[in-house]
């Protein structure tokens, strides 16, 4: 669906533009005199809501993207994420859903730090027969300890 972050934020930004195209259906009233020059006035509440709204659903889409690119997979990060999503959808209060928000970043940023040190480990394996060396002997031993204790 999704390629990179950067279209990712473009999706995001039409989004954005979409809707303040908008701007008279979302809630928002007018008010002026016949000379033009208009006044708008709305509730900050309703806006924060659409933004924390189009962040939370961001957030969604990069974690999709981080499971499609992990060895995680996305099943499993659909799994684990949305009952968290869910819990947390009675929120109305702007600031618990921004912690919320904020931990979930924090989650994609630990999502991307493990996909880096696979991608480390799974290089080194590769390349580095020392490396390669140790896991085996490491395995084999493991092994060998687990086969003796089940006679």
């Amino acid at each position: 669906m999704f390629k990179t972050y950067k279209f990712i934020n473009v999706v995001s930004t039409t989004r954005l533009m979409v809707s303040n195209r908008s701007i008279n259906s979302s809630g928002i009233n007018i008010s002026g005199s016949s000379s033009g020059s208009h006044q708008f006035s709305s509730s900050n509440n309703n806006t924060e809501k659409d933004h924390q709204n189009s962040d939370n659903k961001e957030l969604r889409y990069a974690l999709m993207y981080l499971g499609r690119l992990s060895f995680l997979g996305v099943d499993y990060i659909r799994d684990k994420a949305k009952p968290q999503f869910m819990a947390n959808s009675h929120l109305t209060d702007p600031k618990e859903i921004n912690i919320c928000l904020e931990r979930t970043k924090y989650v994609i940023k630990e999502i991307e730090a493990l996909n880096r040190l696979h991608k480390y480990r799974s290089l080194k394996k590769s390349y580095d027969h020392e490396f390669q060396k140790i896991n085996d002997d490491f395995l084999s031993a493991n092994i060998g300890d687990s086969n003796s204790n089940s006679r």
